[in-house]
């Protein structure tokens, strides 16, 4: 039997090529061939689901037996973190118009709503009734398009905010892991919060309120880095607060500084397509 790729003389019992490494195939192409081909292309593997059970169940085991060198026994951390990114992608893919539309909607009705006066029945009736479409036309052109910018490139952004969550737990959490140890961690981590966040996206659009699906991940994101990093640390209950209250500070403080460049510079094309 000669190798199907380098021609190389095979033993009948070998399953990968001994000089080129090919895998020997022998089976005709099937659905579940294919299936199972399209799958590893996106990253899966088996460890997947038994990743995500530990990081629910015991997530300091998945990260001291990762970080001191057993890595198979659980998905890479960078691939496990993709795979909850484009599962969301899909997710949000379905009913991006939805989300846009309900989006635009709770930002109008913020800013309609007086946070001086008292609340009137009539006036909360119409802003309910409301739409994105009372907005002036500049400020419903520049929230669509924020707005729609936002989930058609949540994959990338979801990557960038890697770095920059991963950075706030180097500084909040430190030693003795550095600042790659740290990164291995937040990829698990937020792959995790990502699962958990999918939960509410279908509450989100039954209740029709984007408000639960945004709130509702900074809650899921909060809470299970306290859960993590008490597990990981062993911190005692004061030890942990002062750390999540640290954390829910700097987060806030460079997300606000975020945002602001992020208007301005939205502000500022608008400006100049004009």
């Amino acid at each position: 039997m000669k190798c199907k790729n380098c021609d190389i003389d095979l033993n009948p019992d070998d399953n990968y090529c001994c000089y080129c490494g090919a895998k020997i195939i022998n089976e005709r192409i099937t659905l579940n061939h294919l299936l199972s081909d399209f799958i590893s292309s996106l990253g899966w593997d088996s460890q997947f689901w038994a990743t995500t059970r530990d990081l629910i169940v015991r997530p300091r085991l998945v990260f001291d037996k990762y970080l001191n060198g057993t890595r198979k026994k659980y998905s890479n951390p960078f691939t496990f973190f993709a795979i909850v990114t484009t599962i969301t992608v899909l997710t949000i893919g379905f009913y991006t118009n939805e989300m846009i539309e309900l989006s635009t909607k709770m930002n109008f009705s913020q800013s309609v709503a007086s946070p001086v006066s008292e609340p009137d029945k009539t006036n909360e009736e119409n802003i309910n009734q409301s739409d994105s479409k009372n907005l002036p036309p500049d400020s419903q052109v520049f929230m669509e398009k924020l707005v729609t910018s936002l989930f058609k490139y949540y994959y990338y952004i979801s990557f960038l905010l890697l770095p920059f969550f991963t950075f706030i737990a180097f500084l909040v959490f430190g030693k003795p892991d550095n600042f790659a140890e740290h990164l291995i961690i937040n990829s698990f981590i937020l792959g995790l919060v990502g699962i958990l966040g999918l939960l509410l996206f279908p509450i989100a659009l039954m209740i029709k309120s984007t408000e639960v699906y945004y709130w509702g991940q900074y809650a899921i994101t909060i809470i299970y880095y306290s859960y993590a990093y008490k597990n990981y640390r062993n911190y005692s209950l004061k030890q942990l607060v002062i750390k999540i209250l640290r954390f829910i500070a700097v987060v806030l403080i460079l997300s606000l500084i975020f945002s602001l460049i992020v208007i301005v510079i939205a502000i500022i094309i608008m400006a100049i397509k004009r």
